[in-house]
């Protein structure tokens, strides 16, 4: 049994799908499966194994960056073996002249007609600097 096409290097973001394929000469081998040192068993939850002909797979519906690895396919004696990266988003701690200040403000009416304007600040109260950088963000920037 020859292998025709190796498994590959593959690099994927994160939450996104991963699929390793490779070719043998030779369909109905038995092939067996691993990440680091552990096999992937059949009916695992997070992988699932495919066999067309001579090409088998294992694919990653949602791969994570607690899942780079290496990722090893076992045929008879051959065996490839090839690296998952998972890249995202990664929040890097706060240095430097850096303030965020998170408040509500809030609009009074006056007794005469006019409206007067308060900024009620969240804790914690960091002092402001009018020549600080402000950087607006979603939610979902922290949190890919």
């Amino acid at each position: 049994m020859a292998v025709v096409v190796p498994l590959k290097d593959l690099t994927v973001s994160n939450h996104q799908p991963a699929e390793f394929t490779c070719v043998l000469s030779k369909p109905g081998q038995t092939v067996t499966w691993m990440q680091g040192e552990h096999v992937i068993p059949l009916d695992d939850d997070h992988y699932k194994q495919e066999v067309d002909g001579a090409t088998y797979k294992l694919l990653i519906p949602d791969a994570s960056m607690d899942m780079n690895s290496k990722f090893t396919v076992t045929v008879d004696d051959e065996t490839m073996t090839a690296q998952l990266t998972v890249i995202g988003k990664k929040i890097a701690a706060a240095t430097g002249n850096l303030n965020i200040r998170i408040g509500i403000r809030t609009y009074t009416r006056t007794s005469q007609g006019t409206y007067s304007h308060d900024i009620c600040y969240l804790p914690p109260f960091y002092p402001y600097d009018s020549h600080s950088p402000i950087k607006f963000f979603h939610i979902s920037d922290l949190y890919p």
